[in-house]
Protein backbone atom coordinates (compact mmCIF):
# COMPACT_ATOMS: atom_id res chain seq x y z
CA UNK A 1 0.00 0.00 0.00
CA UNK A 2 2.89 2.46 -0.14
CA UNK A 3 2.91 3.41 3.54
CA UNK A 4 -0.60 4.23 3.44
CA UNK A 5 -2.07 1.28 5.49
CA UNK A 6 0.59 2.25 8.27
CA UNK A 7 -0.40 5.87 8.90
CA UNK A 8 -3.25 5.85 10.80
CA UNK A 9 -3.43 9.45 10.36
CA UNK A 10 -3.03 9.54 6.76
CA UNK A 11 -5.60 6.45 6.09
CA UNK A 12 -8.01 8.37 8.15
CA UNK A 13 -8.16 11.68 6.00
CA UNK A 14 -8.29 9.75 3.14
CA UNK A 15 -11.98 8.63 4.20
CA UNK A 16 -12.56 11.74 5.79
CA UNK A 17 -11.62 13.43 2.59
CA UNK A 18 -14.04 10.79 0.68
CA UNK A 19 -17.27 12.11 2.95
CA UNK A 20 -16.73 15.79 2.42
CA UNK A 21 -15.71 16.13 -1.05
CA UNK A 22 -19.04 17.02 -2.40
CA UNK A 23 -20.46 18.73 0.96
CA UNK A 24 -23.44 21.76 -0.12
CA UNK A 25 -22.32 21.04 -3.93
CA UNK A 26 -24.58 23.76 -5.82
CA UNK A 27 -25.97 21.52 -8.56
CA UNK A 28 -23.74 23.30 -11.32
CA UNK A 29 -20.06 23.00 -12.60
CA UNK A 30 -17.69 25.23 -11.00
CA UNK A 31 -17.39 27.11 -14.25
CA UNK A 32 -21.34 28.00 -13.63
CA UNK A 33 -20.74 29.22 -10.09
CA UNK A 34 -17.62 31.88 -12.05
CA UNK A 35 -19.67 33.04 -15.26
CA UNK A 36 -22.58 33.56 -12.65
CA UNK A 37 -20.22 35.54 -10.50
CA UNK A 38 -21.86 33.51 -7.57
CA UNK A 39 -20.33 34.57 -3.68
CA UNK A 40 -18.37 31.47 -3.36
CA UNK A 41 -16.69 31.91 -6.66
CA UNK A 42 -15.42 35.89 -5.47
CA UNK A 43 -14.28 34.50 -1.69
CA UNK A 44 -12.38 31.60 -3.69
CA UNK A 45 -10.70 33.57 -6.65
CA UNK A 46 -12.81 31.35 -9.66
CA UNK A 47 -10.42 28.39 -8.61
CA UNK A 48 -12.08 24.64 -8.15
CA UNK A 49 -15.27 26.59 -6.19
CA UNK A 50 -16.98 23.94 -4.93
CA UNK A 51 -14.27 22.53 -3.53
CA UNK A 52 -12.78 24.69 -1.95
CA UNK A 53 -16.25 25.59 -0.31
CA UNK A 54 -16.68 21.76 0.76
CA UNK A 55 -13.57 22.04 2.37
CA UNK A 56 -14.40 25.02 4.23
CA UNK A 57 -17.45 23.57 5.49
CA UNK A 58 -15.75 20.92 6.92
CA UNK A 59 -13.39 22.55 8.86
CA UNK A 60 -15.53 24.77 9.84
CA UNK A 61 -17.90 21.99 11.49
CA UNK A 62 -14.73 19.89 12.73
CA UNK A 63 -13.27 22.49 14.87
CA UNK A 64 -16.75 23.55 16.68
CA UNK A 65 -17.40 22.77 20.25
CA UNK A 66 -20.25 20.03 19.23
CA UNK A 67 -16.99 17.88 17.56
CA UNK A 68 -13.84 19.27 20.01
CA UNK A 69 -13.56 15.63 21.46
CA UNK A 70 -13.38 14.17 17.30
CA UNK A 71 -10.85 17.22 16.26
CA UNK A 72 -8.35 16.50 19.42
CA UNK A 73 -8.42 12.80 18.96
CA UNK A 74 -7.73 13.45 15.40
CA UNK A 75 -4.97 16.77 15.56
CA UNK A 76 -3.84 16.28 19.37
CA UNK A 77 -0.74 18.48 18.69
CA UNK A 78 0.35 20.94 15.58
CA UNK A 79 2.36 18.60 13.80
CA UNK A 80 -0.72 16.19 13.41
CA UNK A 81 -2.81 19.25 12.39
CA UNK A 82 -0.94 20.68 9.58
CA UNK A 83 -0.25 17.29 8.45
CA UNK A 84 -4.14 16.22 8.59
CA UNK A 85 -5.11 19.60 6.97
CA UNK A 86 -2.64 19.50 4.43
CA UNK A 87 -3.32 15.68 3.62
CA UNK A 88 -7.17 16.83 3.27
CA UNK A 89 -7.15 19.84 1.23
CA UNK A 90 -4.69 18.14 -1.65
CA UNK A 91 -6.53 15.07 -1.69
CA UNK A 92 -10.17 16.86 -1.98
CA UNK A 93 -8.83 19.80 -4.44
CA UNK A 94 -7.72 16.69 -6.85
CA UNK A 95 -11.68 15.87 -7.42
CA UNK A 96 -12.00 19.36 -9.53
CA UNK A 97 -11.78 17.28 -12.65
CA UNK A 98 -12.12 20.82 -14.66
CA UNK A 99 -8.51 22.11 -13.53
CA UNK A 100 -6.70 21.01 -16.53
CA UNK A 101 -3.10 22.10 -14.84
CA UNK A 102 -3.70 20.16 -11.87
CA UNK A 103 -5.09 16.98 -13.78
CA UNK A 104 -1.54 16.94 -15.80
CA UNK A 105 0.29 17.47 -12.53
CA UNK A 106 -1.41 14.51 -11.74
CA UNK A 107 -0.91 12.16 -14.55
CA UNK A 108 2.83 13.28 -14.91
CA UNK A 109 2.90 12.42 -11.43
CA UNK A 110 1.59 8.92 -12.31
CA UNK A 111 3.55 8.45 -15.47
CA UNK A 112 6.70 8.84 -13.23
CA UNK A 113 5.70 6.58 -9.88
CA UNK A 114 4.85 3.39 -12.70
CA UNK A 115 6.15 4.43 -15.99
CA UNK A 116 5.20 2.08 -18.41
CA UNK A 117 7.67 0.29 -21.11
CA UNK A 118 7.42 2.96 -23.73
CA UNK A 119 8.15 6.02 -21.18
CA UNK A 120 10.92 4.05 -20.12
CA UNK A 121 12.19 4.02 -23.69
CA UNK A 122 11.42 7.71 -24.22
CA UNK A 123 13.61 8.49 -21.17
CA UNK A 124 16.84 6.79 -21.33
CA UNK A 125 19.97 7.61 -20.09
CA UNK A 126 21.60 10.42 -22.28
CA UNK A 127 25.03 8.98 -22.87
CA UNK A 128 22.97 6.62 -25.53
CA UNK A 129 21.96 9.95 -27.67
CA UNK A 130 24.82 11.98 -27.30
CA UNK A 131 25.53 11.17 -31.01
CA UNK A 132 22.19 13.18 -31.91
CA UNK A 133 23.26 15.87 -29.32
CA UNK A 134 26.42 16.42 -31.46
CA UNK A 135 26.72 17.19 -34.97
CA UNK A 136 30.27 17.14 -35.05
CA UNK A 137 30.52 13.64 -33.72
CA UNK A 138 27.17 12.75 -36.31
CA UNK A 139 29.75 14.26 -39.13
CA UNK A 140 32.31 12.28 -37.92
CA UNK A 141 30.33 8.73 -37.84
CA UNK A 142 28.90 10.11 -41.50
CA UNK A 143 32.26 10.11 -43.06
CA UNK A 144 33.63 6.98 -41.27
CA UNK A 145 30.74 5.18 -42.46
CA UNK A 146 31.12 6.58 -45.88
CA UNK A 147 34.93 5.67 -46.07
CA UNK A 148 34.23 1.97 -44.29
CA UNK A 149 31.38 1.56 -47.17
CA UNK A 150 33.80 2.37 -49.75
CA UNK A 151 36.36 0.06 -48.73
CA UNK A 152 33.56 -2.81 -48.64
CA UNK A 153 32.62 -1.88 -52.17
CA UNK A 154 36.65 -1.93 -53.05
CA UNK A 155 37.24 -5.18 -51.88
CA UNK A 156 34.28 -6.77 -53.17
CA UNK A 157 35.80 -5.88 -56.16
CA UNK A 158 38.80 -6.90 -56.09
CA UNK A 159 37.59 -10.53 -54.68
CA UNK A 160 34.80 -10.78 -57.51
CA UNK A 161 37.23 -9.05 -60.50
CA UNK A 162 33.21 -8.20 -61.52
CA UNK A 163 31.54 -5.07 -60.98
CA UNK A 164 28.15 -4.20 -62.04
CA UNK A 165 26.89 -0.81 -63.77
CA UNK A 166 24.41 -0.23 -60.13
CA UNK A 167 27.66 -0.59 -58.54
CA UNK A 168 30.15 1.33 -60.15
CA UNK A 169 27.37 4.24 -60.01
CA UNK A 170 27.16 3.77 -56.19
CA UNK A 171 31.03 4.06 -56.01
CA UNK A 172 31.10 7.09 -57.84
CA UNK A 173 28.14 8.75 -55.58
CA UNK A 174 29.91 8.20 -52.44
CA UNK A 175 32.90 9.31 -53.93
CA UNK A 176 31.62 12.72 -54.74
CA UNK A 177 30.35 13.06 -51.29
CA UNK A 178 33.05 12.17 -49.66
CA UNK A 179 35.26 14.91 -52.08
CA UNK A 180 32.33 17.73 -51.26
CA UNK A 181 32.59 17.21 -47.90
CA UNK A 182 36.36 17.38 -47.66
CA UNK A 183 36.63 20.43 -50.06
CA UNK A 184 33.55 22.15 -48.01
CA UNK A 185 35.80 21.46 -44.66
CA UNK A 186 38.69 23.14 -46.15
CA UNK A 187 37.41 26.05 -47.41
CA UNK A 188 35.22 26.88 -44.32
CA UNK A 189 39.34 25.83 -42.42
CA UNK A 190 40.76 28.82 -44.25
CA UNK A 191 37.79 31.78 -43.94
CA UNK A 192 37.79 30.85 -40.20
CA UNK A 193 39.37 33.37 -38.62
CA UNK A 194 42.10 31.96 -36.13
CA UNK A 195 40.52 34.22 -32.93
CA UNK A 196 36.22 33.81 -33.57
CA UNK A 197 35.55 36.18 -30.57
CA UNK A 198 37.96 39.04 -28.88
CA UNK A 199 36.42 41.92 -26.27
CA UNK A 200 36.65 45.38 -27.41
CA UNK A 201 37.36 48.13 -24.99
CA UNK A 202 36.59 51.59 -26.39
CA UNK A 203 39.06 52.56 -28.74
CA UNK A 204 41.21 49.30 -28.12
CA UNK A 205 40.70 46.07 -28.88
CA UNK A 206 42.61 42.84 -27.69
CA UNK A 207 43.14 39.22 -29.06
CA UNK A 208 42.51 37.51 -25.54
CA UNK A 209 39.83 34.85 -26.12
CA UNK A 210 36.41 36.06 -24.58
CA UNK A 211 35.84 33.78 -22.58
CA UNK A 212 39.15 34.41 -20.55
CA UNK A 213 38.25 38.08 -19.90
CA UNK A 214 34.95 37.22 -18.38
CA UNK A 215 33.61 35.17 -15.42
CA UNK A 216 32.51 32.21 -15.89
CA UNK A 217 29.17 30.99 -16.99
CA UNK A 218 26.83 29.45 -14.80
CA UNK A 219 26.90 25.17 -14.73
CA UNK A 220 24.30 24.07 -17.76
CA UNK A 221 21.68 21.99 -15.98
CA UNK A 222 20.86 19.89 -19.68
CA UNK A 223 21.85 16.60 -18.36
CA UNK A 224 18.90 17.09 -15.27
CA UNK A 225 15.70 15.65 -15.71
CA UNK A 226 13.45 18.76 -14.58
CA UNK A 227 9.87 17.66 -13.37
CA UNK A 228 7.61 15.89 -10.43
CA UNK A 229 11.34 14.55 -9.18
CA UNK A 230 13.24 17.89 -9.41
CA UNK A 231 12.11 21.81 -10.18
CA UNK A 232 13.86 24.71 -9.70
CA UNK A 233 13.01 27.48 -7.23
CA UNK A 234 12.54 31.47 -8.26
CA UNK A 235 16.86 31.47 -7.28
CA UNK A 236 17.34 29.36 -9.74
CA UNK A 237 18.59 26.42 -7.67
CA UNK A 238 17.38 22.82 -8.08
CA UNK A 239 14.87 21.09 -5.16
CA UNK A 240 14.21 17.25 -5.63
CA UNK A 241 10.65 16.82 -4.11
CA UNK A 242 11.06 13.40 -4.23
CA UNK A 243 14.39 12.01 -3.94
CA UNK A 244 16.26 9.11 -5.64
CA UNK A 245 16.34 6.82 -3.41
CA UNK A 246 14.01 3.86 -2.22
CA UNK A 247 11.80 6.49 0.17
CA UNK A 248 11.51 8.90 -2.42
CA UNK A 249 10.09 6.53 -5.04
CA UNK A 250 7.73 5.01 -2.67
CA UNK A 251 6.29 8.88 -1.17
CA UNK A 252 6.33 9.27 -5.18
CA UNK A 253 4.37 6.56 -5.46
CA UNK A 254 2.29 7.00 -2.61
CA UNK A 255 1.02 10.64 -3.70
CA UNK A 256 0.01 9.28 -6.67
CA UNK A 257 -2.07 6.42 -5.60
CA UNK A 258 -3.87 8.79 -3.10
CA UNK A 259 -5.05 10.97 -5.84
CA UNK A 260 -6.13 8.18 -7.84
CA UNK A 261 -8.38 6.72 -4.78
CA UNK A 262 -10.21 10.18 -4.22
CA UNK A 263 -10.50 9.63 -7.99
CA UNK A 264 -11.77 6.65 -7.80
CA UNK A 265 -13.92 7.69 -4.71
CA UNK A 266 -15.39 10.44 -6.55
CA UNK A 267 -17.32 8.32 -9.44
CA UNK A 268 -17.30 5.17 -7.24
CA UNK A 269 -21.29 4.56 -8.76
CA UNK A 270 -19.39 3.89 -12.17
CA UNK A 271 -17.39 1.26 -10.73
CA UNK A 272 -20.03 -0.61 -9.19
CA UNK A 273 -23.17 -2.68 -9.15
CA UNK A 274 -25.25 -1.63 -12.70
CA UNK A 275 -28.22 -0.81 -10.69
CA UNK A 276 -26.50 1.47 -8.48
CA UNK A 277 -24.74 2.92 -11.44
CA UNK A 278 -28.05 3.76 -12.75
CA UNK A 279 -29.51 5.05 -9.66
CA UNK A 280 -26.89 7.77 -9.37
CA UNK A 281 -27.07 8.42 -13.30
CA UNK A 282 -30.11 9.17 -13.24
CA UNK A 283 -29.63 11.63 -9.93
CA UNK A 284 -26.85 13.21 -12.13
CA UNK A 285 -29.26 13.69 -15.08
CA UNK A 286 -32.01 15.54 -13.22
CA UNK A 287 -29.94 17.69 -11.25
CA UNK A 288 -28.20 19.07 -14.82
CA UNK A 289 -31.75 19.17 -16.17
CA UNK A 290 -33.44 21.47 -13.67
CA UNK A 291 -29.84 23.77 -14.47
CA UNK A 292 -30.81 23.58 -17.89
CA UNK A 293 -34.58 24.59 -17.67
CA UNK A 294 -33.21 27.27 -15.17
CA UNK A 295 -30.95 28.70 -17.79
CA UNK A 296 -27.65 27.38 -15.52
CA UNK A 297 -26.20 26.06 -17.98
CA UNK A 298 -26.52 26.30 -21.71
CA UNK A 299 -26.17 22.67 -22.42
CA UNK A 300 -29.59 19.88 -22.78
CA UNK A 301 -28.14 16.95 -21.00
CA UNK A 302 -31.13 15.17 -22.86
CA UNK A 303 -29.05 15.30 -25.59
CA UNK A 304 -26.48 12.89 -26.17
CA UNK A 305 -26.85 11.29 -22.83
CA UNK A 306 -26.41 7.83 -23.36
CA UNK A 307 -23.42 8.08 -26.03
CA UNK A 308 -21.89 10.51 -23.57
CA UNK A 309 -21.90 7.69 -20.80
CA UNK A 310 -20.00 5.66 -23.10
CA UNK A 311 -17.64 8.43 -23.73
CA UNK A 312 -16.94 8.82 -20.35
CA UNK A 313 -15.83 5.48 -19.73
CA UNK A 314 -13.36 4.84 -22.13
CA UNK A 315 -11.59 8.46 -21.77
CA UNK A 316 -11.53 8.70 -17.80
CA UNK A 317 -13.02 5.68 -15.92
CA UNK A 318 -11.84 2.54 -17.84
CA UNK A 319 -8.11 4.20 -17.35
CA UNK A 320 -8.71 5.30 -13.64
CA UNK A 321 -9.67 1.49 -12.89
CA UNK A 322 -6.89 0.45 -14.76
CA UNK A 323 -4.30 1.98 -12.60
CA UNK A 324 -6.21 0.42 -9.46
CA UNK A 325 -5.29 -2.63 -11.19
CA UNK A 326 -1.97 -1.54 -11.72
CA UNK A 327 -0.50 -0.08 -8.65
CA UNK A 328 -1.77 -3.18 -6.54
CA UNK A 329 -3.04 -0.81 -3.28
CA UNK A 330 -6.04 -3.09 -2.61
CA UNK A 331 -4.19 -6.34 -3.27
CA UNK A 332 -5.67 -9.27 -5.13
CA UNK A 333 -9.25 -7.35 -5.45
CA UNK A 334 -7.45 -4.49 -7.21
CA UNK A 335 -9.29 -6.02 -10.41
CA UNK A 336 -12.45 -5.86 -9.01
CA UNK A 337 -13.18 -1.98 -10.15
CA UNK A 338 -11.91 -2.65 -13.42
CA UNK A 339 -14.36 -5.69 -14.04
CA UNK A 340 -17.21 -3.35 -12.82
CA UNK A 341 -16.21 -0.31 -14.97
CA UNK A 342 -16.25 -2.51 -18.23
CA UNK A 343 -19.35 -4.71 -17.01
CA UNK A 344 -21.14 -1.66 -16.47
CA UNK A 345 -20.08 -0.15 -19.73
CA UNK A 346 -21.01 -3.32 -21.79
CA UNK A 347 -24.87 -3.30 -19.97
CA UNK A 348 -25.06 0.35 -21.03
CA UNK A 349 -23.88 -0.15 -24.42
CA UNK A 350 -26.93 -2.88 -24.30
CA UNK A 351 -29.41 -1.57 -22.48
CA UNK A 352 -28.75 2.50 -21.67
CA UNK A 353 -30.93 3.49 -24.94
CA UNK A 354 -33.70 1.99 -23.09
CA UNK A 355 -32.60 3.33 -19.56
CA UNK A 356 -32.08 6.79 -21.15
CA UNK A 357 -35.55 6.95 -22.62
CA UNK A 358 -37.10 6.22 -18.62
CA UNK A 359 -35.33 8.56 -17.50
CA UNK A 360 -35.72 11.27 -19.35
CA UNK A 361 -39.83 10.17 -19.02
CA UNK A 362 -40.15 10.24 -15.45
CA UNK A 363 -37.53 13.28 -14.85
CA UNK A 364 -40.06 14.99 -17.14
CA UNK A 365 -43.37 13.77 -15.92
CA UNK A 366 -41.51 15.04 -11.83
CA UNK A 367 -40.33 18.31 -13.39
CA UNK A 368 -44.37 18.87 -15.03
CA UNK A 369 -46.11 17.96 -11.54
CA UNK A 370 -43.69 19.84 -9.58
CA UNK A 371 -44.63 23.38 -11.72
CA UNK A 372 -48.76 21.95 -11.54
CA UNK A 373 -47.60 22.20 -7.63
CA UNK A 374 -45.96 25.27 -7.96
CA UNK A 375 -48.83 26.79 -9.90
CA UNK A 376 -51.35 25.68 -7.66
CA UNK A 377 -49.68 27.08 -4.36
CA UNK A 378 -49.19 30.65 -6.18
CA UNK A 379 -52.75 31.12 -6.89
CA UNK A 380 -53.90 29.74 -2.79
CA UNK A 381 -51.45 32.10 -1.51
CA UNK A 382 -53.00 34.75 -4.07
CA UNK A 383 -56.60 34.18 -2.63
CA UNK A 384 -55.67 34.15 0.28
CA UNK A 385 -53.76 37.81 0.02
CA UNK A 386 -57.39 38.98 -1.66
CA UNK A 387 -59.80 37.70 1.05
CA UNK A 388 -57.57 39.25 3.32
CA UNK A 389 -57.97 42.38 1.62
CA UNK A 390 -62.22 41.98 1.39
CA UNK A 391 -61.56 41.55 5.65
CA UNK A 392 -59.15 44.38 5.88
CA UNK A 393 -62.08 46.59 4.24
CA UNK A 394 -64.78 45.12 6.00
CA UNK A 395 -62.83 45.91 9.32
CA UNK A 396 -62.12 49.81 8.00
CA UNK A 397 -66.15 49.96 7.47
CA UNK A 398 -66.94 48.98 10.68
Amino acid sequence: TFGISSDPLLRFALVFSALIHDVDHRGVPNSTLVEEEDDLAIVHNDVSVAEQNSLRIAFSTLVSDEFKLLKNVIMPDKDARKSFRNAVIQVVLQTDISNTERMQVAQSRWNEAFPTTDDKQKTAPPEENKSSANPRRNLQLQRRSSSDRTLEISTEKESNGTTTEKESNGDLKIQQQWRSQSMDNSINASRRPQYQRFKRNSMHSTRTPYHKLVSPPPPRVDHLSLGIRKSLDFTGKIFEAYESTLEGTRKLRQDAVIHTLISVADVAHTMQSFTTFVKWNERLFRELLKAYHEERISWDPTDGWYNNQIGFYDAYILPLAEKIKKCGVFGGKSSVFLYFAMENKRRWAVEGSLITEEIVKRAANDMMMEYEEDSCSSSFSGDEEEDNGYEDEEEEDI
